[in-house]
């Protein structure tokens, strides 16, 4: 995919950082291959990023928080009677297609760069739990689905995580969407009302 000459200089060393690492591997690339991509000095990386891992992690954590917003947004189109979680699970699976060839490496790769990469993972799981829980508690507010804690919110966030990484490294060729019909089987699994609400007949159905 190649790289936008007029784009500003950050955003083309970003998606210079994930064509390199799509290519050789982040163990691999070096600091001049990601300037010889985007076509600009070293000085200008270094006005934008600390290092080459500092470039990574603002890929991995601004594609996140791309992400994010496009599944909020999703959810809150979502019709009156559709789970707005189920929307927004499926929105980050097309989402993730949307997003080319260069979202997988950078997927897998985060995990690459030790422990820091683990720890912005991590973080970034956790804010993605935070709005699935806020979604679910929306749903439950409709009768929709059984409302989600920490420890469970962080399950299903981390299975869907791990799933993509799995369809990246293993059918890097599929689409991303492709995993919308499990993801959607095991949500139903997580989210199904709680006993309380099916003996009370107010529960609807979660898949509307």
């Amino acid at each position: 995919m190649a790289i936008d000459r007029e784009a500003p200089h950050r955003l083309r060393l970003l998606h210079a950082m994930a064509t390199a690492v799509a290519e050789k591997g982040y163990a691999a690339v070096t600091i001049a291959d990601v300037v010889a991509r985007a076509g600009v000095s070293k000085r200008t990386f270094y006005e934008h990023f600390t290092s080459k891992q500092d470039c990574l992690f603002s890929c991995y954590a601004d594609a996140s928080d791309a992400l994010a917003t496009v599944v909020r947004a999703a959810a809150l189109d979502a019709g009156s009677r559709r789970a707005r979680v189920l929307t927004a699970i499926k929105a980050y699976f097309v989402a993730l297609d949307a997003g080319g060839p260069l979202v997988a490496p950078v997927l897998t790769e985060i995990q690459a760069s030790g422990g820091a990469g683990r720890e912005l993972r991590r973080a970034k799981m956790h804010e993605f739990a935070a709005l699935i829980r806020e979604l679910a508690e929306e749903d439950a507010d409709r009768g929709l689905c059984a409302r989600l804690d920490v420890p469970v919110s962080l399950a299903l966030v981390g299975g869907l995580y791990e799933l993509g990484v799995w369809h990246a490294e293993t059918s890097p060729d599929v689409p991303f969407s492709s995993l919308a019909p499990a993801a959607e089987r095991f949500i139903l699994g997580v989210l199904r009302p709680d006993a309380e609400q099916r003996r009370s007949g107010t529960t609807r159905t979660l898949a509307g």
